[in-house]
């Protein structure tokens, strides 16, 4: 089964980026300083009362909190409780911001709904990997100094305002003397930076908080590792290198490891990576606890996907059945026509009413009836959740 319609439209919350400008800087790796688009979706993001809740919740340091002051760590004993738990004292983390410390909610996007839907809806895009991390800024040094992340990062201003200097415009072991590039980042702006550019963020208006959107792409190495596992049994490959053997033999022996080497390097192809990487990434689930009951027609319903299926796409169905085997999120799943067609489409249009998906998948035949059940057993699964009833 395979669907070639590839018309494609987004949820609004991604309209927080030029997403042609976003796309090019992935492919260009350029550096990119944008203004703000929308600010009020920017700010409302993450905001104080959000923040200090989940501290008030007292979660655990050394899962998703780090501070630091004067551009070092702080030691989580110094703001955790004594009773072993590793829970955190939002008290004494509150004194440590006020002497000018900077605060890092690691991967937010595992607590913040709204957070987590642009990271979804960004992953959509870029098709890898993508996490976020939130940095509540009171000293002018900022959290860390000069240096250089192993993935593109998306620098996205909340509240107050950062200056970001950038040292070079491509990958270096080290830093230019002095930035080559600066922008003061205000509400809503923002910053894209390739991996492996030397960069620093310095507060101008305390406090600051910023979003750093964290997108991984597969690399070359990646592919080198994922398709070394072709070599495994291969009879060339684990043939031994005999030193005691004549160098003539040696000889033999490497050049033919590198004939093999070399036809192993000229039918190199990401493919199989690509796939397996969608296969396994997880799913982006929520409760619905009344996943149950009838569904509205002005519900609205999100495709809990990380990774948005082809439309080329190939499908094979299971022995001696009508179901196709589709793995997603690490688990395969027997899904029915109806279900897989519901998945094609909100790949194309991931956030859509009820109403707009029943017309739309009637369009192939499919009964209005059994439009509904199979939605709810989706939802069901956890591949699809209701966003609002």
């Amino acid at each position: 089964m395979s669907r070639n319609d590839r018309s494609y439209s987004m949820p609004s919350s991604i309209k927080l980026f030029p997403v042609d400008l976003l796309a090019n800087g992935l492919v260009d790796r350029k550096i990119l300083f944008s203004r703000a688009v929308d600010l009020n979706a920017a700010t409302s993001l993450i905001g104080p009362e959000t923040i200090t809740s989940f501290l008030e919740q007292g979660a655990h340091a050394d899962k998703r909190i780090d501070l630091t002051i004067n551009e070092q760590r702080i030691p989580s004993s110094l703001y955790t409780a004594r009773d072993g738990t590793g829970r955190i004292v939002p008290a004494t983390i509150d004194g440590f911001l006020k002497q000018g410390a900077s605060l890092i909610i690691n991967e937010v996007d595992d607590v913040v709904q709204k957070v987590a839907d642009l990271a979804q809806e960004i992953e959509w895009i870029t098709k890898s990997d993508v996490w976020v991390n939130c940095y509540v800024s009171y000293g002018v040094s900022g959290a860390f100094r000069a240096h250089y992340d192993s993935q593109d990062v998306i620098a996205l201003q909340i509240k107050g305002a950062k200056r970001w200097l950038l040292f070079g415009e491509e990958p270096s072991d080290t830093p230019t003397p002095e930035a080559t590039r600066e922008s003061v980042l205000q509400p809503g702006d923002f910053v894209f930076v390739p991996r492996g550019i030397w960069h620093q963020a310095q507060v101008v208006d305390s406090p600051s908080v910023h979003l750093s959107i964290s997108i991984a792409s597969l690399t070359g190495l990646d592919l080198i590792k994922h398709s070394l596992r072709s070599l495994a049994n291969d009879r060339v490959i684990r043939r031994p290198i005999c030193r005691i053997a004549s160098e003539e033999v040696v000889n033999d022996a490497i050049s033919e490891l590198k004939e093999r080497l070399h036809d192993w390097v000229e039918n190199l192809s990401p493919n199989q990576m690509f796939i397996e990487s969608d296969e396994n990434r997880r799913l982006s689930t929520r409760c619905s606890l009344w996943a149950d009951g009838e569904l509205n027609d002005s519900s609205t319903i999100r495709l809990a996907l990380r990774r948005l299926l082809q439309p080329d796409q190939i499908f094979i169905k299971s022995d001696n059945t009508d179901l196709y085997r589709v793995k997603l999120g690490s688990d395969v799943y027997e899904l029915g026509e109806c279900a897989l067609s519901i998945l094609l489409l909100m790949s194309r249009r991931p956030e859509v009413t009820v109403a707009t998906l029943v017309v739309s998948i009637k369009d192939e035949s499919f009964e209005e009836q059994a439009i509904r059940r199979t939605l709810s057993e989706l939802i069901a699964l956890g591949l699809i959740y209701i966003v609002d009833q």
